[in-house]
């Protein structure tokens, strides 16, 4: 049994589950639009986790689906990791107060890297930092736009300042199904070790997953490959499980 995490992913847009192309916003795939009841789904297959990402909020700067993911909390039981506009303290004091057990935080590692700083001594390992990686740049904003920040040498000036953990995306990957990028998840685990590294982006297959599982990650964000049926969830399981 491999000691690995399978985190399906739910992308919040306008209260509808959905799936985005290479972080385009234009053209959004709706698979739902009752994020509870996929909430519950993924609960019901296994899930030990679930990744919640508000896509307005990562757009506009400040939560935007608290209602919803207060439901979510409420009616799973399985832990919450949230993030997309997550860029005070405030911020993110007011969702773990709801019961989200940990918080991404992205683009203000950039934009204000003092409260990303505090956001780690403040709240320790129930902070993620989010990093969304493009050619090697970060992107922020909803992944609109380009920061001039070098994704591992951002990594590790995080883990000085005592980041436990990563969720690293390959921006040209995600949605895409097109595979995960192996070369630079192995350059970010480098850059960032000791911290915990979750890889998103790409998954297209189960044999994608399996390889990931064998890296030294603590375990995957998958989207689209679930909600596509290009992967099934259980059957993804039984064989890490086997």
């Amino acid at each position: 049994m491999i000691d690995f995490e399978l985190i399906p992913a739910i992308d919040l847009l306008d209260s509808k589950v959905v799936r985005l192309y290479q972080g385009d916003y234009s053209s959004p795939t709706v698979f739902s639009s009752d994020p509870v009841d996929t909430a519950k789904k993924w609960e019901t297959m296994g899930a030990e986790r679930i990744h919640i990402v508000d896509l307005n909020g990562a757009r506009e700067g400040s939560i935007h689906h608290l209602r919803v993911i207060d439901e979510i909390v409420n009616q799973v039981s399985v832990p919450i990791q949230l993030g997309g506009g997550l860029r005070t303290l405030e911020a993110i004091q007011e969702v773990l107060n709801l019961g989200v057990q940990r918080v991404v935080i992205g683009s203000v590692i950039v934009a204000d890297p003092t409260i990303a700083f505090d956001a780690i001594s403040t709240f320790g390992d129930q902070i993620i930092c989010g990093l969304d990686a493009k050619n090697g740049s970060i992107m922020v904003e909803g992944w609109e736009k380009e920061s001039t920040s070098d994704v591992f040498s951002i990594s590790k000036e995080l883990t000085s300042r005592g980041a436990k953990r990563f969720v690293y995306t390959d921006i040209s990957r995600d949605g895409t199904m097109a595979g995960p990028n192996i070369d630079e998840l192995s350059k970010f685990l480098a850059a960032s070790s000791p911290s915990s590294v979750i890889a998103s982006g790409g998954v297209s297959s189960i044999k994608d997953v399996v390889d990931l599982s064998v890296m030294g990650l603590e375990g995957v964000i998958i989207g689209k490959s679930l909600y596509s049926g290009a992967i099934d969830f259980v059957e993804l399981k039984n064989i890490l499980n086997s």
